[in-house]
């Protein structure tokens, strides 16, 4: 279901034109630099992205990620690697929070957990991105580890950031 809810963030059909049944057969599509730009333009219209924010979440400058929307080419390999595991927290995201809005209302306030960071800013690298689909994998648990007596989370859930 989460590769399909990626597939769907990256313009469905329409634009992943090869069938998609697990990563091994997306992985083989970026080394094959088959990924479509409009894959990646796809979730930043649907994110609200800026081209600001997408070209820091590939690693690349603005100017050179506007030149592939106008070139309307592929992805390089690391790119469409990149833009994998952005729709692929995004998915996740979704599942956690039940819908897009509420997930990207996630993304753009400051977490305790991560060090009063917004999520997007985690965005931006390997480890961030990790970082925030372990997070959405927490928030998911929340209601295991609530304390109704005391309205709060166990110190324990978050070791390092209640210090």
């Amino acid at each position: 279901m989460l590769l399909q809810t990626m597939v769907e963030l990256m313009g469905g059909r329409q634009v992943i034109k090869e069938p998609i049944g697990n990563s091994l057969d997306f992985m083989e599509l970026c080394r094959c630099e088959q990924i479509p730009v409009d894959a990646l333009r796809s979730i930043g219209r649907l994110m609200n992205f800026t081209n600001k924010q997408m070209s820091d979440m590939l690693g690349i400058c603005e100017r050179t990620l506007q030149r592939r929307f106008q070139a309307q080419g592929t992805l390089s390999n690391d790119e469409a690697e990149k833009t994998f595991h952005i729709a692929k927290v995004i998915a996740r995201g979704m599942e956690v929070y039940g819908n897009l809005e509420d997930f990207s209302s996630f993304l753009h306030s400051a977490s305790r957990a991560l060090g009063e960071r917004k999520p997007i800013e985690l965005m931006c690298s390997s480890i961030g991105r990790d970082e925030l689909l372990h997070h959405l994998g927490r928030i998911e648990c929340i209601p295991s580890l609530y304390k109704p007596e005391t309205s709060e989370l166990p110190a324990s859930w978050l070791p390092g950031y209640l210090e």
